[in-house]
């Protein structure tokens, strides 16, 4: 649950959140999601959507929509979407204080029993054009794989020449002479 580090793409709506907190997305039933996938498009309805096309969140609870003749899109650091016809609305962001509680819906998307809280939109770094990558170093966890795979190797070999010496002394104290 520890954030990624961020990549730079240019996409008006790749939005990453620098530091804790959540985006929260609905569901075709009203269930909220939240993720920290923040590649988002626009749909048929001209809402701003997630993974699976869920619309996106605004603070006030409602979806944030651009209308036909809004282009330039821009997400101030608070999370302030306006564009070049005015303030669309501000995203909604939350934290929960036990994430690990949280649960995996889909690739992305979680759901939680714990209610969430609104985070403090003044405090949190919203960053447009920019995506979270994975907080995993891939080179890294293969020299660890590796260092697990070479100790287990090193365990079953023990195991193996213990059993071999069992064996033998078995066989040369049974033995008839």
């Amino acid at each position: 649950m520890t954030p990624g580090r961020l990549d730079r793409t240019g996409n008006d709506l790749d939005i990453a959140i620098n530091g804790e907190g959540w985006f929260v997305l609905e569901t075709e039933d009203g269930t909220e999601l939240f993720s920290r996938v923040g590649h988002f498009n626009i749909d048929e309805e001209r809402n701003i959507v997630g993974l699976q096309d869920y619309p996106l969140l605004g603070e006030d609870g409602d979806f944030i929509t651009l209308k036909e003749e809004d282009h330039n899109i821009e997400i101030s650091r608070d999370g302030t979407v306006s564009t070049e016809n005015g303030v669309r609305g501000r995203l909604k962001l939350v934290e929960f204080e036990n994430e690990e509680a949280m649960t995996k819906v889909d690739s992305g998307l979680y759901a939680s029993s714990e209610l969430p809280t609104d985070i403090d939109v003044e405090e949190t770094d919203v960053q447009q054009g920019m995506l979270e990558l994975s907080n995993v170093n891939s080179i890294l966890e293969m020299t660890r794989m590796i260092k697990v795979l070479r100790a287990y190797q090193s365990g079953q070999k023990l195991l193996q020449t213990d059993h071999d010496l069992e064996l033998k002394a078995i066989q040369e104290l049974t033995a008839v002479k």
